[in-house]
C-alpha cells in the first residue's frame, strides 16, 4: 500500500467540487494550483513525489490525484470539508445563473430601446404620421414645420 503524506493546499469551490465528483465517481482528478495555493488549510494525501513537486515548484503546478488517493482522503475524513463547501458551490452557481440572466435581460432591453428609437424617428420623418403625435403632446403643425 502506498504511504501518503498529508499536505495542506488552498482550493477554490470549483476545485473542491471537482474532487468531490471524482471521488463520487471513483475517478482520479487533476487540479491546477497557483503558487499562492500550494500551501493552505485543506489537507490532501500526497505521495513523496507529489510533495517534492510542490516543494520545488517555482510557479503553480498541475496536481494529479488518483482514485486511490481520493479514497484515502475519504478514510481520513478529508472529504467532510468538501461537503461543507457544497452549499457555497451551489450558491455560487445560483448567483452565476442570476448574473447571466441579468446580462441577457439588459441586452434585450437595450435592443428594444434601439428598435423603439428607430421606429419613433421613422414616424417623425413623415408629416402624416408625426402630426397626431405632435398634437398629442400639444405642439401641433407649427412644431412639425420647424422640424422639417
Amino acid at each position: 500500500m502506498t504511504e501518503y503524506i498529508s499536505h495542506g493546499v488552498n482550493l477554490t469551490a470549483g476545485q473542491a467540487e471537482k474532487i468531490y465528483n471524482a471521488r463520487k465517481n471513483n475517478e482520479g482528478v487533476t487540479i491546477r494550483l497557483s503558487k499562492s495555493d500550494l500551501y493552505g488549510e485543506f489537507n490532501l494525501p500526497l505521495t513523496k513525489r507529489q510533495l517534492n513537486k510542490i516543494t520545488n515548484a517555482k510557479n503553480g503546478l498541475e496536481l494529479r490525484l488518483s482514485a486511490a488517493q481520493l479514497r484515502h482522503l475519504e478514510k481520513i475524513g478529508g472529504i467532510l470539508p468538501l461537503l461543507a463547501l457544497l452549499p457555497a458551490i451551489l450558491g455560487a452557481a445560483g448567483g452565476l445563473a442570476g448574473s447571466i440572466a441579468n446580462v441577457v435581460n439588459s441586452s434585450k432591453q437595450a435592443a428594444e430601446q434601439v428598435r423603439h428609437n428607430k421606429a419613433t424617428e421613422e414616424l417623425l420623418k413623415t408629416k402624416s404620421a408625426a402630426e397626431p403625435l405632435l398634437e398629442k403632446v400639444g405642439l401641433g403643425l407649427d412644431a412639425l414645420n420647424k422640424c422639417n
